[in-house]
């Protein structure tokens, strides 16, 4: 009957133990970077190639918009012929703008702008699509990592009864 108390008193003991020790091992992998789904994805922000072109090109389109609709920069001809060794010949200077009439700025302004929002969607969607992955591959993870945890606290009961029946059958073995 002694042993017994002992027995029990020592698998208290030893699940307390085990219960301490993996409420210690939670919390500093509190403090470890990627030990939950936020910081992940913030980190994979940080490090997401596609995100950053996506966001270079909202960027660009952005920019594009205040060029469209503007009218393009006049040029300057001059031009020379027949110009002898005094300098005497034709001479044409002129000057040239490019005018684009009846709502042409207007619509490229307006195609400007649907670009740019669309190059927003675009940044959005890719942001939400590496969101979406990484917190799939964070959920795999941390179904793997509990089916892990469990199997070894299985494994660590089945020894525990695994030992109990050994002391608990060495004592009629030795009797016969």
């Amino acid at each position: 009957m002694n042993r017994r108390r002992r027995l029990r008193a020592f698998s208290f003991v030893g699940s307390a133990a085990i219960l301490m020790g993996s409420t210690s091992l939670s919390a500093t992998e509190r403090n470890l970077p990627g030990a939950s789904v936020e910081s992940v994805v913030a980190l994979a922000k940080q490090l997401s190639p596609e995100l950053a072109a996506a966001a270079l090109d909202a960027d660009a389109a952005a920019h594009r918009v205040g060029a469209a609709g503007v009218l393009a920069d006049p040029t300057v001809t001059l031009q020379a012929w027949d110009v002898n060794g005094r300098g005497v010949g034709q001479r044409w200077i002129g000057f040239e703008q490019e005018f684009k009439l009846w709502g042409k700025l207007d619509l490229e302004r307006g195609v400007a702008e649907a670009d740019a929002e669309a190059a927003r969607h675009q940044s959005r969607a890719v942001a939400t699509d590496l969101i979406a992955r990484v917190k799939a591959a964070y959920a795999q993870y941390a179904a793997a990592y509990r089916a892990i945890d469990l199997s070894l606290g299985l494994k660590r009961r089945l020894d525990e009864i695994l030992g109990l029946l050994r002391l608990r059958q060495a004592p009629s073995t030795s009797r016969k």
